[in-house]
């Protein structure tokens, strides 16, 4: 497997769309989202979703596809693949869960299901999966669905000549 350069300006750039996700939340949850210019803007700052998952998939994409085979190598490099996203994101999420709907009331009085499908990172598919307080992991749960998916999506079209990978993607 050939290891591509760093793109440290991208990297960047995925952190300035993750700082305008979060500062967007901040306006939200505050409810400094309305009034001020200031306030507005911030609060508008939510585009930088879309920007976070377009540069996560290709920075993933363009590191990975060349992991993902039927080889034994392969399968090693899956699972490999899926311990890291796994260990980037579940423990901070799981602790961010239990300590909302432990000690904060916005959290209400969730049922068992809701609970654990936002351990789970399920909310989204779970009928009224989202929970006070945790209503912004929902961006976390398509961001999971888009690890689960990149290995499969790689060995479907990554391959592929570049007018069907272009298609795919469309």
């Amino acid at each position: 497997m050939s290891r591509l350069p760093f793109l440290p300006a991208l990297e960047g750039l995925r952190a300035v769309a993750a700082l305008g996700i979060i500062l967007t939340h901040a306006a939200f949850q505050t409810g400094n989202d309305t009034g001020a210019v200031i306030n507005r803007i911030i609060a508008r700052t939510d585009f930088f979703v879309p920007v976070f998952f377009a540069l996560s998939g290709f920075l993933l994409w363009r590191r990975h596809a060349s992991d993902f085979t039927f080889s034994a190598e392969g399968r090693r490099r899956w699972a490999g693949y899926y311990v890291k996203r796994l260990g980037r994101i579940m423990p901070a999420s799981l602790a961010v869960v239990i300590i909302v709907i432990a000690f904060f009331p916005v959290a209400g009085d969730p049922g068992v299901l809701q609970i654990v499908a936002n351990l789970l990172l399920l909310q989204n598919y779970v009928p009224d999966g989202m929970i006070g307080g945790l209503t912004h992991l929902w961006s976390l749960c398509v961001e999971m669905f888009l690890y689960l998916v990149m290995p499969l999506l790689a060995l479907a079209v990554g391959r592929r000549r570049r007018a069907v990978r272009v298609a795919a993607i469309v």
